[in-house]
Order: structure tokens, then C-alpha cells, then sequence
């Protein structure tokens, strides 16, 4: 019998893709942390190091005068994973500067008053190693201090639109050296860098705009003397540092203006640690330490103001990196990383803290980190006028009502569930030829919805079922129109059947087998039958630690919940690893594909009575994660290609990299299937995966196969 399949070679046509979703802002997706900021005297700039895209990128968002998020899809500077970020107000905008990790180069972007990149990203000096950079500016110029290659120190004099002026050489005496700490003081620049020789020792000098030099003093060289930071009243300095034996904690000692005197090391509180960053009030010195944050108040004589150190945060973790402490005059800001719930998909996010200057207490908490909501895994179910999509973002979740060439139906769409949840919860979709039947794994409960076809998005009905095991893998759904069959795999695989209102017909789920189970579908047909796909998973030697996938097997089940298969028959099992099934009906039998060894799509036929006719067939190379549809002429299959989401020869999408999409088909009229799936988009205020749909009309030619 031949069969005509859509494979590789066949091209469509295709119409431009439709969003699923109206954006929503809430905490960045993945982890954020490493803030640096700034202020222009009224608002400040954060940046930081995001992970929102699945890879390490430098997004920043504007706040105003009293901290609070203008700009709260962020902004997005660069694709360079920071090694060492900082940020300074140049008098006309914002300069960001970072040496990228693995690349010894100092860059350099600008972002202006409106939020707006102006400027780079742009390489401001080759051969810069990473290390701890600072600046400051006098209005007219800005001053960035950095290392060369590990061992010379040097100062950057750059115009206020970051054009290069001069680069001079601060410390050039063949020892390595790490910093510098760069403050501006009247009319002089002061650096304080560490000389990591045989003895190491933190080392000053003042210069000018000019470039005149005065000569360079040994500040330190006792145990106190790694991470030095240095900052000014205007008059004098307090220099902190961290010891450099284990466990040894940071001290303050004050600096005279010329650098002649260094008074004795006070040492701040143990719960100081990690690094710190410090500013002057007017009054008096604030250090903030990473841990907590905590701080302590200092005088301009380096005595503690405070006995014991002010906790102004206590998250649940804070992540390693640097704490960002900055004034506008008026209100003090500190920068943090941290997160105050376990396994949630914002993971650890970037806050901005306001506290009073003068008792280091917290006055208000900002998330600084927020972005547009990431998108997962749409899935498609065909009705007779329209189409529904239900997706997952941070927040729960969603569906929405398209029509079959792909517009939205509805205005906007309508949230099923509100989770917070690492793991995108497992959902599935069927048209029952009255309405949708929707369902999920929400805890370690299945949760079904019924979804009306026409009159309007709105839910309504449904059922729950204890699933008991809370790792669910997979779920599935069919309906031959007065039946619906739910299916879900994970520490066993089990059926039930769904009503038209959505109510969960049986109370005892039917176990179809008791093996692990990998990602399934379920296909209806017209004859009282359903065939049930699954991959089936197993420990391999010698570590036992992972499930893998082994072989594809299914089973018939009938509209009264049958099994006439029992533990099921072998669709593809072979020693090539078979996982990722999906399956379809054609009128006359089913088509399976699946993947092998996540190298390849292969596909087979299974008749109605469960056998297999003829062998299987090769779909698509470098191919995973296939579905399959019936459009009325011919299979249309999908998979994932490398940097593609590929419907035969044609890329319906570009998926996320880093988590690929789970591609998902529906027919939606004569040679005609609408394709669902998540991209990651890349535009100035989006760095996130977000749902799409596109319809493919009929191939421009066609190849029939056995």
C-alpha cells in the first residue's frame, strides 16, 4: 500500500508567524546577578549579568529618584558573558564598561537619559585582563582604571562620549598586580592597586587630567592587603581590604589626601565578607558587605560607627558577586543578587534596596531584574472554526482561540493556571467536536478544563485526579468526539476517560504498563480506537543514574477504556535508543514517528488490528522531538533540526537554542497545518523564548514513499 508522507524535500507556503501571547512583565527568567550601578543625579542605572536567553548576556534598566524600575522589559547591551562590569554617569549618559570572560578586551556601551543604547557595544582597549574596574569622571572627562595583561596598571582618560583620550601607564614594574580602585579628589585622580609580588602590598598614586603623575607610594604591605577599594570625602580617603589568608576579615584605615599617612587598620565585622563596596554620604562612610547584604557606618578617621553590623536584606541565598552601593544625593541605593524562594523559574534576581543613610535600615525592596514572561511548548487542537493553543510562561498557564490562518480570535489570552514552577507543567489539548478539553499536571494532581469552542475564550467544568507521582513526563489527549482519552506517563503509564463538561469520567485511572515512561502521544481513530505511543525509559550501566531512552512501544484502547494490547507491542526497539513518539490516523491506519538516538526521525505504519505494515521509513537527519499530522492529503511531520523548527523542508521557527521547543501540529483545512512552537526573540527589550503559531499551505510537490 503507498502512503504519501511530507518529508525533507518537500517546501510549502507559508504565512508570516502570529504570536500567542500579549507580553507580561515579571521577574527575569533564569538567574541574574553581579550588579553594578550609577547615577546621573537624579535616577540611576543598573546592569547586570542576565542568563534569561540561556546564555550569559548584560542587560540594564533605568530607575528613578527614589529606585523604581522605568524600564521593566530591560535593556538589552550586549551578548558578552561579563567577566567584571561597571557602570558611571559620563555627564551626557551612562557608560557601561566589561571585560567579556575569555576575551582580553575592555568594552564599552552607552545608554542615555531615555534608555536608549546610543553607543557600542564597541571594543575600547585590547589586551585587557579581567580584573576589579572602577572609574570616575569630572565632567569632562572619565577615568577608567584597569590591568594589561596581568601585570601593568593603567588609567583610561576617555571623553564623556566614551572616545579614547589617553591610556596611561600607571605601575609598570614587571610584578603582577590586580584593581584598581579609581576616585576623583579636587583636581587630582587617585588610584589604589595590589602589587601581588613576593609580598603584596596595595600601592597609590595621584595624576591629573593632564597626565601628570606624582610619584607612586606603598600604601600597605601587611596581612590586609587583597581587594582594595578606596573612596574620598573630598578631602581624605578610607581605603578598604580584605586579608589574604583564609577567613581573615576586611579592615578600613584612613588614607590622607596626598597619600603621605595611612592611619592603623580598623577591622570591620566578621559578617562583612566576601566583597564589599563603600560610599560617602556627606557625614559619614557606608560599607556594605556581600553577605546578607549587611553594613556598617564609618567615620573619617576609619572608626565604626556601628557595634554590630545593620543586616539590610535576608534572602534564602545570595549569590556570589559584587554588591553595588550608589547615591543621587538624596537617596542611597544597594545593588544585590539573591533569592527569596527555592526553584522558581526567576531563579536568583537582581534587587535594588533603598535605605536610610543614616541608620543603614531598609526602607523599600525593588526587583530590578524583570523582563517580558518566558514562553514554552504550545500544543494544538483543530476545531471546527478555529484553533486552540495552550502554552506555559512563567506564570502558569495560558490559551487562546486562533483562527485557521493563524490570526488571533481572541483579544487576549485567557490564564488557565497560575503556577510558579521550575518544570513547565506537562498540558495537552483535544477537540471533542463540541469543545475543547484541556488538561495538566498541577502538583501531583491532573487538572482538565473544558474550553468553549465559539462565544467567547472561557473555561469552565473539568475535573482532578491524584497522579500520586509528581515527576509526570508527558501527558497526551484524543477525543473521537464522544469520547476523550487522557493519557500520562511518567512512574507508570495510565489512562482515563473525559467527559464533554470536562468531569474525569473514571475514578480509577486504567495502568497500561508499569515501566518508566518518556515523552507519549495518543492518536484517535474512527473506529472506537485510540493507539497509545510511548517511549519507554531504563537505567543503563555502569552509573544507573540517568533514564534513557530505550525502544517505542503502544497499545489500542477502546472507547469504554479497553486495553486490547495489554502491556503493548514494539513499534520500534532496536539498539539505536528510540524515545519521543507522536502518532496520527490517515482514515485507514496510523503513521508513528519517533526519534533515534536524538539523531534522526523514522517512521512507521501500524494498521488497525496493531500490526505493523512494512518497515519503518527514514524522515529527517539531525532531526528530535517529531509530531505528526493528518492534513487530508498526506503526513505532515515536524521535528527540530539544529537552530531550526523544521515542517518537512520548511523552517516554520527558530527555537530557543539552549531549551529547545517541543513542536506541535495541528490540520486545519485540505493540505493546510498550522505549526506552534517557541523562539527565542531577539529585539532591544525581548530576551526571552515566546510562543508562535504559522500556517503552511500544500506542498509545491509531492513524493509518495511505501
Amino acid at each position: 500500500m503507498r502512503r504519501l508522507l511530507l518529508l525533507a524535500f518537500l517546501s510549502f507556503t507559508a504565512v508570516a508567524e502570529t504570536p500567542l501571547g500579549i507580553p507580561q512583565i515579571g521577574p527575569a527568567t533564569e538567574d541574574q546577578f553581579g550588579p553594578a550601578m550609577a547615577s546621573d543625579g537624579d535616577g540611576f542605572l543598573a546592569v547586570w549579568s542576565d542568563f534569561r536567553s540561556r546564555d550569559y548576556e548584560i542587560w540594564a534598566t533605568r530607575l528613578d529618584r527614589e529606585g523604581n524600575v522605568l524600564d521593566p522589559a530591560g535593556i538589552h547591551v550586549s551578548t558578552h558573558e561579563p567577566a567584571e562590569m561597571f557602570a558611571i554617569w559620563t555627564g551626557t549618559s551612562y557608560l557601561i564598561v566589561w571585560n567579556p570572560r575569555r576575551s582580553p578586551e575592555l568594552w564599552g556601551a552607552r545608554i542615555d537619559r531615555d534608555g536608549v543604547l546610543v553607543d557600542g557595544p564597541r571594543v575600547l582597549v585590547q589586551d585587557a585582563s579581567p580584573s576589579s574596574l572602577s572609574g570616575a569622571a569630572n565632567g569632562s572627562h572619565v577615568v577608567i582604571g584597569y590591568v594589561r595583561e596581568g601585570f601593568d596598571v593603567h588609567a583610561l582618560f576617555l571623553t564623556p562620549d566614551a572616545e579614547v583620550v589617553r591610556d596611561l601607564v600607571l605601575a609598570q614594574d614587571f610584578q603582577p598586580h590586580s584593581g584598581p580602585s579609581i576616585v576623583r579628589s579636587g583636581a587630582h585622580f587617585t588610584a589604589v592597586w595590589n602589587t601581588l609580588g613576593g609580598q603584596y602590598s596595595v600601592d597609590g598614586v595621584r595624576f591629573t587630567i593632564a597626565g601628570a603623575m606624582e610619584p607612586a607610594r606603598q600604601l600597605t604591605s601587611d596581612t590586609s592587603t587583597i581587594a582594595p577599594k578606596l573612596a574620598t570625602d573630598g578631602t581624605d580617603f578610607i581605603l578598604v581590604t580584605r586579608g589574604n589568608e583564609p577567613f581573615t576579615p576586611f579592615s578600613v584605615r584612613r588614607v590622607s589626601g596626598d597619600l603621605a599617612t595611612v592611619g592603623a587598620p580598623t577591622a570591620l565585622p566578621e559578617d562583612i565578607e566576601y566583597s564589599t563596596a563603600i560610599l560617602w554620604t556627606g557625614s559619614h562612610y557606608i560599607v556594605v558587605g556581600e553577605s546578607g547584604p549587611r553594613g556598617v557606618r564609618v567615620d573619617r578617621e576609619g572608626r565604626l560607627l556601628d557595634a554590630s553590623p545593620v543586616t539590610i536584606e535576608q534572602a534564602l541565598v545570595r549569590v556570589g558577586g559584587t554588591t553595588a552601593l550608589v547615591t543621587n544625593g538624596q537617596t542611597v541605593l544597594v545593588g544585590w543578587a539573591g533569592e527569596f524562594e527555592f526553584f522558581t523559574p526567576s531563579g536568583y534576581d537582581v534587587y535594588g534596596t533603598r535605605i536610610d543613610p543614616n541608620t543603614l535600615e531598609r526602607i523599600e525592596r525593588t526587583l530590578v531584574s524583570t523582563s517580558v514572561l518566558r514562553e514554552s511548548d504550545p500544543v494544538l487542537a483543530a476545531g471546527t472554526a478555529n484553533v486552540l493553543a495552550v502554552w506555559s510562561d512563567d506564570a502558569g498557564i495560558l490559551a487562546r482561540r486562533v483562527r485557521k490562518d493563524g490570526s488571533p480570535l481572541d483579544a487576549a489570552p485567557l490564564r488557565l493556571a497560575e503556577t510558579s514552577t521550575e518544570r513547565p507543567a506537562p498540558r495537552a489539548v483535544a477537540f471533542n467536536g463540541t469543545n475543547y478539553i484541556v488538561a495538566w499536571i498541577e502538583g501531583t494532581d491532573l487538572v482538565t478544563r473544558r474550553v468553549h469552542h465559539d462565544g467567547g475564550l472561557r473555561a469552565d467544568g473539568g475535573g482532578r485526579i491524584a497522579v500520586g507521582n509528581p515527576t509526570i513526563n508527558g501527558i497526551a489527549a484524543a477525543s473521537s468526539g464522544a469520547t476523550t482519552l487522557l493519557v500520562w506517563g511518567g512512574n507508570g503509564l495510565r489512562a482515563v476517560r473525559v467527559a464533554a463538561s470536562g468531569a474525569i469520567v473514571d475514578a480509577n485511572p486504567l495502568t497500561i504498563v508499569g515501566k518508566q515512561i518518556g515523552s507519549l502521544d495518543v492518536a484517535t481513530n474512527d473506529r472506537g480506537q485510540f493507539l497509545v505511543v510511548w517511549g519507554e525509559l531504563e537505567l543503563l550501566p555502569p552509573t544507573f543514574e540517568t533514564y534513557l531512552p530505550m525502544r517505542v512501544r503502544a497499545a489500542r484502547i477502546t472507547t469504554t477504556l479497553t486495553n486490547l494490547d495489554g502491556t503493548g507491542f514494539d513499534v520500534a526497539d532496536t539498539s539505536a535508543f528510540e524515545g519521543e513518539p507522536a502518532a496520527a490516523w490517515n482514515g485507514r491506519e496510523w503513521f508513528v514517528v519517533w526519534t533515534e538516538a536524538r539523531k534522526s526521525v523514522r517512521g512507521r505504519r501500524v494498521a488497525a488490528n496493531g500490526t505493523l505494515n512494512g518497515g519503518d521509513v527514514f524522515v529527517a537527519g539531525e532531526a528530535s522531538r517529531p509530531d505528526v499530522v493528518w492534513d487530508g492529503f498526506r503526513y505532515a511531520i515536524s521535528w527540530l533540526a539544529p537552530g531550526a523548527l523544521r515542517v518537512g523542508a520548511h523552517v516554520a521557527g527558530v527555537p530557543e537554542a539552549r531549551t529547545p521547543t517541543s513542536p506541535s501540529l495541528a490540520a486545519v483545512g485540505p493540505g493546510q497545518v498550522m505549526a506552534a512552537y517557541a523562539r527565542l526573540v531577539r529585539e532591544p527589550q525581548i530576551g526571552v523564548a515566546r510562543a508562535f503559531v504559522r500556517v503552511l499551505g500544500p506542498p509545491q510537490k509531492r513524493r509518495a514513499v511505501n
